[in-house]
């Protein structure tokens, strides 16, 4: 049998798992959007070298934080299933 609490506790993290993801989603799409003002703005190459960087960065950032979302959601998932 589990630590008492675990099941909220479990519940909890997924959650906050699921928020961080919809934060992922915000973020992602303003950068999808610096994409296309660059390409509206017709921007020289070097100019569009620094939005793909710029880009490239966050996208390594969300990487990051992706793997983060994961650990948390099998701790999540671990709790839940010592309430089992």
């Amino acid at each position: 049998m589990g630590q008492c609490g675990s099941d909220s506790l479990g519940k909890a993290i997924i959650f906050s798992a699921l928020v961080t993801e919809w934060a992922l989603i915000d973020l992602i799409s303003a950068e999808a959007e610096k994409v296309r003002k660059a390409i509206c703005m017709d921007t020289d190459a070097y100019g569009l070298a620094a939005v793909d960087n710029s880009i490239a960065n966050v996208l390594g950032q969300v990487a990051a934080i992706e793997c983060k979302v994961i650990e948390k959601l099998n701790i999540g998932k671990c709790l839940l299933n010592e309430e089992a």
